[in-house]
């Protein structure tokens, strides 16, 4: 009976222990390349989004360092103040103003895709034919990455964290490039190969392109 109110007592010391305490939360950092912008984005607090624009909300959020500690905060679980966990109080949110390459053609070995990617077109007496297309784009300043943000919202890095304890998002170039500026690329193309008849496409493609 004694050892039964031993074991009860130290299960309730250990307990009371546990709640003194919060759990240790260990520092989290990142590291921004010399090609990205880095920005770091509260999760809580004042919408300020809200009574300014998109670019100068981000402008004031730009930071200068190359590694950045991601802030945490305590939130608290149960009755017991330090019974709880760390969560994020602010995202990373990185631009990367690196040259993207892409190379759109139909054959799937020689393209950035293994995917038909050609830009598929008709002349003007309705003959189908398909056409490659090279193109280079980057983000060339920091103020253009402030603008590139602010359309262009950035997308999760990894989904492997269901709860978003740390979450770095990145603003992708080239996920643009492969869908709004290829179908931009394919309504100019087309608008001008249905001004001509096949053969004269032939003789025009250099000047078309």
């Amino acid at each position: 009976m004694k050892r039964s109110m031993w074991t009860l007592a130290a299960m309730a010391a250990l307990v009371a222990s546990a709640g003194c305490m919060k759990p240790y939360h260990e520092p989290v950092l990142a590291e921004i390349s010399n090609s990205q912008e880095g920005f770091l984005i509260e999760l809580e607090g004042d919408n300020e989004q809200a009574g300014t624009s998109a670019e100068a909300y981000f402008k004031a959020r730009l930071i200068q360092q190359k590694r950045v500690e991601i802030p945490y905060r305590f939130k608290q679980t149960w009755r017991l103040p330090n019974w709880g966990k760390w969560i994020p109080a602010a995202r990373l949110v990185v631009v990367d103003r690196a040259p993207e390459n892409r190379l759109w053609v139909a054959d799937q070995n020689k393209g950035t895709s293994t995917k038909d990617e050609g830009i598929w077109l008709e002349s003007k007496d309705s003959v189908s034919f398909s056409t490659g297309m090279a193109i280079t784009g980057r983000i060339e300043s920091r103020d253009d990455a402030i603008k590139f943000l602010a359309n262009y919202p950035a997308r999760p890095q990894d989904s492997s964290d269901p709860e978003h304890t740390y979450q770095v998002k990145v603003s992708s170039l080239a996920q643009i490039m492969d869908e709004e500026i290829k179908n931009k690329v394919q309504e100019i193309l087309s608008d001008k190969a249905n001004e001509f008849d096949m053969d004269e496409l032939r003789d025009k493609k250099t000047e078309i392109v």
